[in-house]
């Protein structure tokens, strides 16, 4: 008698079981093969009851594989004579309309030539068969230390309890129910007092567990309804924690509304607050862009810019331009040159010529400002923010009317009359500022001719952004400009430095020609000339006299008037006088 754990079936399902796959998909794949999964809660040491047997189970098989082991296989010639290794392809089951249901069940396709290729290609190896048998001998031995383990998973499998919320709403809803159950750490007694009294209580945390788990209406009432029908054998029949958690809830009325109520009590400060601070913030973000005459000066500059640049055409009378327009100035480049210009693009251009300090137009459009608007809620889930508010109003107000009706209900009625009243005051300045809101929102779209439906937040980022690249081009002009002023300034030194420099040399070579005239002095011109050489052949007439005393007195005038030509051509020669009109060849007819 072969025991559940050896059948060929189910014995891999019980081996996976005891290597702890998890029952679900043991369970899943067993009914996706058309097999019972109850047979995980038997014994694996007994044999497989009859009534879990099927065609292929190991009882009815073994005289068939006993006999057909020693056929062959479909189309081949013969049946393996070595194990092979196992080949896995996507089969088909049935071959009808395929070319399957032509082929005979006698035509062999696989000859003994090809079946012997085939074993000595497609064995396993003598090494895998040794430890595929050492594995299937631990795996009986572990199969046979852990059979005690098997049998108390199938005892708790046979004792398992039946959950009322899985039925109704289905494994993978309970699930989750269950997993926030864990987390619940308040009492069931303690939840359903809350419920009935209304009282918050001090922690928030479990109050937020408590409304999740009953945050959909039409679930809490389908369970209720479940468990109602169950009430009469609750004490008789186990139910797991969470339908226990149910059972014990089903006498607290409009279990949902209450919730509700508990959670629009210890919420609706906070979350008024975290709805007013982006209100504030959307609104002084808008008031702000509205007012801001740098940003006006800006766009002016930018219109009259499109305007020119597109003179002669439809775009060149155009009524303004949108900030959306702001980020392109960055992006619309200048025409490359050969000289060294500072204006790289067009938003350079504009910061040249707008007059406008960046430190201004951050002072008008603070980062900080604008951050905390297109960073915070955006404007449109402020309002669905505000209407879900509003909808659990109503709901509490609703709950408010069924206690007024009842008995015994008066500490509920009190608690839910303040709970509304809190509400509904911290709802209607919710609604008053987020409608201040809207309107500056609105004048700031219609200011630069943006849509009404415009992405706000988007707006106030590009500003954000363009304010920055101004920022930057600013400070690139600025280091521009600084970079000019230097190279001027060390122009102007490098000219004063030439400049001294020349003087130097002037005066090195007015000393140096004054030495040399000092040593060689220039002769004397005009009437200065003619004295000179007055006393030049006075001096020499006499040396002459004095040395001729026997020549003839026309002799020495000869030989003197001789001597004062050569002297005359030679000073002509050396030194030339500046101004010719001082001597003149007269000057040799008043020597003589």
């Amino acid at each position: 008698i072969t025991p559940l754990k050896d059948d060929k079936i189910y014995g891999k399902y019980i081996k996976q079981l005891r290597m702890h796959v998890p029952r679900i998909a043991i369970e899943a794949k067993m009914a996706a093969e058309g097999l019972d999964s109850q047979v995980l809660h038997l014994d694996p040491d007994k044999p497989l009851p009859a009534k879990f047997k099927t065609p292929n189970s190991s009882s009815t098989l073994k005289s068939a594989e006993e006999k057909k082991s020693a056929e062959p296989p479909k189309h081949c010639a013969r049946p393996p004579n070595v194990k092979v290794r196992k080949v896995f392809l996507d089969l088909i089951t049935d071959g009808s309309g395929t070319f399957y249901q032509h082929v005979q069940t006698r035509d062999v396709v696989m000859h003994a030539a090809a079946i012997e290729e085939l074993e000595r290609v497609f064995h396993v190896p003598a090494r895998r068969s040794a430890l595929a048998s050492e594995d299937a001998a631990a795996a009986a031995q572990a199969a046979a230390s852990d059979m005690a383990q098997i049998q108390a998973e199938s005892a708790r499998g046979k004792g398992q309890l039946e959950s009322i919320v899985a039925g109704t709403l289905g494994p993978k809803r309970a699930f989750a129910l269950n997993l926030m159950f864990g987390s619940l750490k308040i009492p069931t007694p303690r939840v359903a007092d809350m419920l009935t009294k209304l009282d918050k209580g001090n922690d928030l945390a479990q109050l937020g567990i408590l409304y999740n788990m009953l945050a959909d209406a039409s679930e809490v009432t389908a369970v209720d309804h479940a468990c109602n029908e169950k009430a009469e054998n609750a004490l008789i029949k186990k139910y797991d924690e969470i339908s226990q958690f149910f059972l014990e809830l089903r006498r607290v009325p409009r279990k949902r509304s209450r919730v509700v109520i508990l959670w629009l009590a210890a919420t609706v400060e906070d979350r008024a607050l975290e709805i007013r601070t982006s209100v504030e913030a959307h609104s002084n973000a808008a008031i702000a862009v509205s007012s801001s005459s740098g940003l006006k000066r800006i766009l002016h500059l930018a219109l009259a810019i499109s305007n020119f640049t597109n003179s002669g055409t439809a775009r060149s009378n155009v009524a303004g331009v949108k900030l959306s327009s702001l980020l392109k100035l960055r992006n619309t480049k200048t025409t490359p040159t050969d000289s060294h210009h500072q204006i790289k693009n067009l938003l350079a251009f504009v910061v040249k010529h707008v007059g406008i300090e960046p430190d201004a137009l951050r002072t008008e459009l603070s980062s900080d400002m604008l951050a905390a608007s297109y960073l915070t809620t955006p404007r449109n889930e402020i309002k669905t923010l505000i209407n879900q508010l509003g909808a659990e109003l109503d709901v509490a107000k609703a709950e408010c009317e069924s206690l007024k009706g009842a008995s015994h209900q008066d500490i509920a009625l009190t608690n839910a009359t303040t709970i509304c009243n809190t509400a509904e005051k911290a709802i209607t300045e919710l609604r008053a500022d987020f409608d201040e809101m809207e309107k500056a929102v609105d004048q700031m779209l219609a200011t630069y001719g943006e849509a009404p439906n415009a992405d706000f937040e988007e707006l106030l980022r590009s500003i954000d952004r363009f304010v920055v690249y101004y920022e930057d081009e600013s400070r690139e002009l600025d280091e521009a400009d600084a970079r000019r002023k230097r190279r001027e300034q060390l122009a102007q030194k490098q000219q004063e430095r030439e400049k001294a420099i020349g003087v130097l040399q002037t005066n090195k070579y007015k000393r140096e020609a004054s030495s040399r005239d000092s040593s060689n002095p220039s002769p004397p011109t005009g009437g200065a000339l003619r004295a000179a050489l007055k006393r030049i052949a006075s001096g020499r007439a006499l040396e002459f006299t004095d040395e001729t005393k026997k020549k003839s007195s026309s002799q020495q005038y000869t030989t003197l008037k001789s001597f004062a030509h050569e002297k005359i051509s030679q000073i002509r020669g050396a030194h030339r006088p500046q101004d010719n009109d001082d001597y003149d060849d007269d000057d040799d007819d008043e020597f003589d």
